[in-house]
């Protein structure tokens, strides 16, 4: 039975750090044990399209090695490329400019997001597959 993480607003006032264990990262509608990341109570009040997801999130297909993958979210879509920088270089140096730090303990297969959706961290054709996928949910 698959997963569904819900943010709520209110979450990650203090740049908290969730990790989330025995994830599965795949396709909703082909995989029944396939988790969902609902991040939309955590962005409300911000009018969020494709073209600004960006702005408030940040992938990282390899934390610490393959085997983890993370996501950065800003709230206010704040993020200043200093950050990102930081936050590729080192993503356990205190989420550099993020409200919320989550980090994904997969199986080992399945938890490399470029690997999964083919495309490059950090770009919209990446954050649109998380989403085609129904892995990301974002309003």
């Amino acid at each position: 039975m698959a997963d569904d993480v819900v943010t709520q607003d209110g979450a990650g006032d203090n740049h908290t750090h969730y990790r989330i264990r025995d994830f599965v990262i795949d396709n909703t509608s082909t995989n029944d044990q396939a988790d969902v990341l609902d991040i939309s109570d955590l962005l409300s009040g911000s009018s969020i399209e494709l073209d600004n997801l960006g702005d408030h999130l940040h992938v990282i297909s390899s934390v610490y090695s393959n085997h983890r993958s993370g996501i950065f979210v800003n709230r206010d879509g704040q993020f200043t490329e200093e950050e990102r920088t930081a936050l590729t270089e080192n993503p356990s140096e205190g989420g550099q400019g993020a409200d919320i730090f989550l980090e994904f303990q997969g199986y080992a297969g399945n938890n490399n997001f470029e690997d999964i959706t083919g495309f490059a961290d950090n770009t919209v054709e990446q954050l649109q597959a998380l989403i085609d996928m129904g892995f990301l949910e974002v309003s």
